[in-house]
Protein backbone atom coordinates (compact mmCIF):
# COMPACT_ATOMS: atom_id res chain seq x y z
CA UNK A 1 0.00 0.00 0.00
CA UNK A 2 1.45 3.54 0.37
CA UNK A 3 4.59 2.90 2.42
CA UNK A 4 7.08 3.25 -0.43
CA UNK A 5 6.74 7.02 -0.59
CA UNK A 6 8.03 7.25 2.99
CA UNK A 7 11.08 5.07 2.38
CA UNK A 8 12.03 5.88 -1.22
CA UNK A 9 14.35 8.81 -0.43
CA UNK A 10 16.30 6.79 2.14
CA UNK A 11 16.47 3.82 -0.24
CA UNK A 12 17.81 6.02 -3.05
CA UNK A 13 20.26 7.73 -0.70
CA UNK A 14 21.88 4.43 0.30
CA UNK A 15 21.89 3.25 -3.31
CA UNK A 16 19.37 0.42 -3.24
CA UNK A 17 18.49 -0.77 -6.74
CA UNK A 18 14.91 -0.20 -7.92
CA UNK A 19 14.21 2.33 -5.15
CA UNK A 20 11.86 4.20 -7.46
CA UNK A 21 9.96 1.00 -8.26
CA UNK A 22 9.39 -0.12 -4.68
CA UNK A 23 5.61 0.47 -4.87
CA UNK A 24 5.24 -1.74 -7.95
CA UNK A 25 7.52 -4.46 -6.56
CA UNK A 26 5.83 -4.61 -3.14
CA UNK A 27 2.78 -6.66 -2.18
CA UNK A 28 -0.23 -5.28 -4.00
CA UNK A 29 1.93 -3.25 -6.37
CA UNK A 30 -0.03 -4.33 -9.42
CA UNK A 31 -3.82 -4.00 -9.56
CA UNK A 32 -5.91 -7.15 -9.76
CA UNK A 33 -9.30 -7.76 -11.36
CA UNK A 34 -9.54 -10.92 -9.23
CA UNK A 35 -12.38 -10.70 -6.73
CA UNK A 36 -11.84 -11.83 -3.16
CA UNK A 37 -14.64 -14.11 -2.00
CA UNK A 38 -15.31 -15.74 1.35
CA UNK A 39 -12.61 -13.69 3.06
CA UNK A 40 -12.70 -11.47 6.15
CA UNK A 41 -11.95 -8.49 3.87
CA UNK A 42 -14.42 -9.34 1.06
CA UNK A 43 -17.26 -7.09 2.21
CA UNK A 44 -14.89 -4.19 2.89
CA UNK A 45 -13.36 -4.51 -0.60
CA UNK A 46 -16.85 -4.56 -2.13
CA UNK A 47 -17.75 -1.35 -0.25
CA UNK A 48 -14.55 0.25 -1.59
CA UNK A 49 -15.41 -1.02 -5.10
CA UNK A 50 -18.78 0.77 -4.91
CA UNK A 51 -16.90 4.05 -4.39
CA UNK A 52 -13.69 3.53 -6.38
CA UNK A 53 -13.14 0.53 -8.69
CA UNK A 54 -9.43 1.25 -9.23
CA UNK A 55 -8.70 1.51 -5.51
CA UNK A 56 -10.60 -1.74 -4.86
CA UNK A 57 -8.38 -3.47 -7.43
CA UNK A 58 -5.28 -2.18 -5.63
CA UNK A 59 -6.59 -3.36 -2.27
CA UNK A 60 -7.54 -6.76 -3.72
CA UNK A 61 -4.06 -7.12 -5.18
CA UNK A 62 -2.51 -6.52 -1.77
CA UNK A 63 -4.61 -9.20 -0.09
CA UNK A 64 -4.09 -11.68 -2.94
CA UNK A 65 -0.32 -11.16 -2.62
CA UNK A 66 -0.53 -11.42 1.18
CA UNK A 67 -2.40 -14.71 0.87
CA UNK A 68 0.23 -16.05 -1.56
CA UNK A 69 2.92 -15.03 0.92
CA UNK A 70 1.12 -16.84 3.74
CA UNK A 71 0.68 -19.92 1.52
CA UNK A 72 4.45 -19.96 0.91
CA UNK A 73 5.28 -19.53 4.60
CA UNK A 74 2.83 -22.25 5.64
CA UNK A 75 4.42 -24.71 3.21
CA UNK A 76 7.78 -24.53 4.99
CA UNK A 77 6.64 -24.32 8.61
CA UNK A 78 7.43 -27.37 10.72
CA UNK A 79 4.79 -29.30 12.68
CA UNK A 80 3.53 -27.23 15.61
CA UNK A 81 5.33 -24.13 14.28
CA UNK A 82 4.32 -20.78 15.74
CA UNK A 83 4.06 -17.75 13.48
CA UNK A 84 3.80 -14.09 14.40
CA UNK A 85 2.61 -11.56 11.82
CA UNK A 86 2.60 -7.85 12.57
CA UNK A 87 -0.13 -6.11 10.60
CA UNK A 88 -2.20 -2.97 10.71
CA UNK A 89 -5.92 -2.60 10.09
CA UNK A 90 -5.95 0.38 7.81
CA UNK A 91 -8.76 2.43 6.33
CA UNK A 92 -9.29 2.88 2.61
CA UNK A 93 -12.01 5.27 1.50
CA UNK A 94 -13.05 5.43 5.14
CA UNK A 95 -13.61 1.66 5.29
CA UNK A 96 -11.69 -0.43 7.85
CA UNK A 97 -9.86 -3.46 6.45
CA UNK A 98 -9.51 -6.26 9.06
CA UNK A 99 -6.07 -7.46 8.02
CA UNK A 100 -5.55 -9.27 11.33
CA UNK A 101 -8.65 -11.39 10.68
CA UNK A 102 -7.48 -12.03 7.11
CA UNK A 103 -4.13 -13.37 8.38
CA UNK A 104 -5.84 -15.64 10.93
CA UNK A 105 -8.19 -17.00 8.25
CA UNK A 106 -5.38 -17.61 5.76
CA UNK A 107 -3.30 -19.55 8.29
CA UNK A 108 -6.36 -21.56 9.44
CA UNK A 109 -6.61 -22.90 5.91
CA UNK A 110 -3.19 -24.47 6.49
CA UNK A 111 -4.01 -26.14 9.79
CA UNK A 112 -2.97 -23.33 12.12
CA UNK A 113 -4.92 -22.32 15.23
CA UNK A 114 -5.21 -18.69 16.28
CA UNK A 115 -3.57 -18.31 19.69
CA UNK A 116 -3.79 -14.55 20.23
CA UNK A 117 -3.78 -11.12 18.67
CA UNK A 118 -1.90 -8.53 20.66
CA UNK A 119 -2.80 -4.92 19.88
CA UNK A 120 -0.21 -2.27 20.67
CA UNK A 121 0.56 1.33 19.82
CA UNK A 122 3.00 1.74 16.95
CA UNK A 123 6.31 2.83 18.48
CA UNK A 124 8.35 5.55 16.75
CA UNK A 125 5.85 5.99 13.95
CA UNK A 126 7.41 7.55 10.84
CA UNK A 127 4.21 8.14 8.90
CA UNK A 128 2.07 11.21 9.62
CA UNK A 129 -0.63 10.90 12.29
CA UNK A 130 -3.17 12.35 9.84
CA UNK A 131 -3.40 12.43 6.07
CA UNK A 132 -5.74 13.74 3.41
CA UNK A 133 -6.70 10.67 1.36
CA UNK A 134 -9.47 12.57 -0.44
CA UNK A 135 -7.10 15.41 -1.44
CA UNK A 136 -9.80 17.86 -0.36
CA UNK A 137 -8.38 20.84 1.54
CA UNK A 138 -9.03 20.58 5.26
CA UNK A 139 -10.45 17.05 5.06
CA UNK A 140 -8.20 14.71 7.02
CA UNK A 141 -8.26 11.17 8.29
CA UNK A 142 -6.27 9.50 11.04
CA UNK A 143 -3.64 7.00 9.96
CA UNK A 144 -2.93 3.76 11.80
CA UNK A 145 -1.74 4.25 15.33
CA UNK A 146 -1.95 0.60 16.39
CA UNK A 147 -0.49 -2.62 15.09
CA UNK A 148 -1.76 -6.15 15.62
CA UNK A 149 0.59 -9.00 16.40
CA UNK A 150 -1.22 -12.11 15.17
CA UNK A 151 0.03 -15.36 16.71
CA UNK A 152 -0.97 -18.73 15.25
CA UNK A 153 0.34 -22.25 15.80
CA UNK A 154 0.17 -25.21 13.46
CA UNK A 155 -2.13 -27.78 15.01
CA UNK A 156 -1.99 -30.49 12.37
CA UNK A 157 0.79 -32.36 10.68
CA UNK A 158 -1.03 -32.60 7.34
CA UNK A 159 1.14 -30.28 5.31
CA UNK A 160 3.72 -30.38 2.55
CA UNK A 161 7.36 -29.51 3.14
Amino acid sequence: MAYGQFSRLAAEWIGLPNARKVEKLAMGGLRSKEILTDSPVSSAVEKIRSVDEKRAEEVSAFYIDLERSINSIAQVCSPHATICYVVGNRRVKGIMLPTDEFVVDAFRQHGFVHKATIVRNIPNKRMPKKNSPSNIAGETSKTMHEENIVICQRATQNHNF
